[in-house]
């Protein structure tokens, strides 16, 4: 569907995804709903017959001649294979040469010894990392989409190997600008919005950071409720994106209570954040009233949580689909919309008026970004007598959860929880919230 940059769109928001109105007559609201399975425009295969030519574990390798070039650190040779990684080793491509436009799917085949992880790391740039997943061999690791550096990337913590036999990378060669391909905020994309609220493409005043050259207006004709449903330009499930976070950039009036929720069509897939009740919900003051907002995903909906018979996820809950968001976003410019594996501050999302009771087990809701370490996470709390912290040798655990904490008395207590993050291992965050425990 193309529509012209002079015209506005007015949508309605409806409880299934049928076609929209716009000042009436129907249109599909995205395309991006359906997410079919689809051959790449076209592939490159790294294996062992492009292997790079390494110095003391360093290279590069211009591995199909069209100017995109890998580079290698702390590799070595595979001879039945296109390289081996060592600790911190990695292979990917650099600024040095172009880049991939369109990617959308990538395969890794290969082994890794006891303890060894390869990862999956992406960049708009080539220097500002994000991370992606860690890899299943044989497996598309379709969270990539977009991205147009990617680099695969060795942790192992007793010199343990990953040898790499192959990796598939598929692509379009297709693309706007690096950071435009992966900005979900385009008009097209706008599923439903409140019956006030009309939707226009912005071309003009833009978001500040990036290099974006579109973003959606939302202007209001009234007061009630503004609601609007942005679909990402591609699905995901949950486990794909369960470590990652939604960002996006805003230009508006940030003083009232803004939500957002995680959404598979216009049905909701989680928990809603609340700007107001959740400082899961982060605001950063950009410039010129634009904002740079930031939730994890792990505020949204979780899947290691539950003690005994609470808290514990929905059957499946990894494979549930999230096709975008649902904002109140009020009247406001959109820009810069993803999701993405850049760390972000921590946050909590328990409801701030809720007063735990002696005796009960208390889920410290924290959000972050990255890998979680349950095994490196820390709590410490005012007063040791009113809570301890439950070890994950409990075998109430349900899913290794270490955010569990069984309540020792009444007063006010401040937790404070420290956790190691990330695929490297090297991302140390802190957060802390007071509560009061009721008798």
């Amino acid at each position: 569907m193309v529509i012209d940059k002079a015209k506005k769109i007015v949508l309605a928001v409806g409880t299934t995804m049928l076609p929209v109105s716009i000042a009436g007559a129907l249109f599909a609201g995205s395309t991006n709903l359906l997410s079919p399975t689809h051959a790449s425009a076209y592939t490159i295969t790294l294996n062992n017959s492009n292997s790079p030519e390494l110095t003391n574990g360093e290279g590069t390798n211009d591995i199909d001649e069209k100017g995109i070039i890998w580079e290698y650190h702390n590799a070595s040779d595979n001879n039945n294979g296109h390289v081996t990684l060592g600790h911190q080793g990695y292979f990917g491509v650099t600024t040095s040469g172009y880049d991939y436009k369109g990617i959308d799917n990538i395969v890794a085949n290969f082994t890794a010894g006891e303890g060894a992880e390869l990862w999956l790391l992406a960049s708009y740039n080539g220097s500002d990392w994000n991370e992606v997943c860690q890899l299943t061999s044989g497996k598309d690791a379709i969270a990539a989409s977009g991205w147009r550096y990617v680099r695969f990337y060795c942790w192992d913590e007793s010199n343990n190997l990953v040898n790499v036999e192959s990796v598939t990378l598929g692509y379009s060669c297709e693309g706007i600008t690096n950071t435009e391909d992966i900005d979900s905020a385009r008009l097209e994309n706008v599923v439903s919005v409140s019956p006030e609220i009309t939707a226009t493409e912005e071309t003009e005043n833009i978001s500040p950071l990036g290099n974006s050259t579109r973003a959606i207006r939302f202007t209001k004709s009234g007061s009630a409720s503004t609601n609007v449903v942005i679909a990402f330009n591609r699905q995901y499930t949950v486990a794909d994106i369960a470590y990652q976070k939604v960002e996006f950039d805003l230009k508006g009036f940030v003083g009232y209570d803004k939500t957002i929720e995680l959404v598979n069509g216009t049905a909701k897939v989680g928990t809603s954040i609340s700007s107001k009740q959740h400082s899961s919900y982060k605001i950063t003051n950009i410039q010129d009233d634009w904002y740079h907002i930031e939730v994890p995903i792990t505020a949204f909906v979780s899947l290691i949580s539950g003690y005994a018979d609470k808290d514990v996820p929905a059957k499946d809950i990894g494979k549930k689909v999230i096709s975008g968001v649902k904002l109140n976003c009020g009247e406001a410019i959109i820009d810069n919309l993803r999701i993405s594996g850049e760390q972000c501050e921590m946050g909590i999302f328990n409801s701030p008026s809720w007063k735990p009771k002696v005796g009960e087990f208390y889920w410290f809701k924290v959000s972050w970004v990255g890998k979680v370490h349950p095994e490196l996470v820390q709590m410490t709390f005012s007063d040791d007598t009113l809570a301890r912290h439950i070890p994950l040798s409990d075998p109430n655990l349900k899913n290794g959860s270490p955010f569990y904490i069984e309540l020792l008395g009444a007063g006010s207590l401040t937790i404070t929880c420290t956790v190691v993050v990330g695929y490297n291992r090297q991302t140390i965050k802190t957060v802390s919230n007071t509560i009061t425990i009721t008798e």
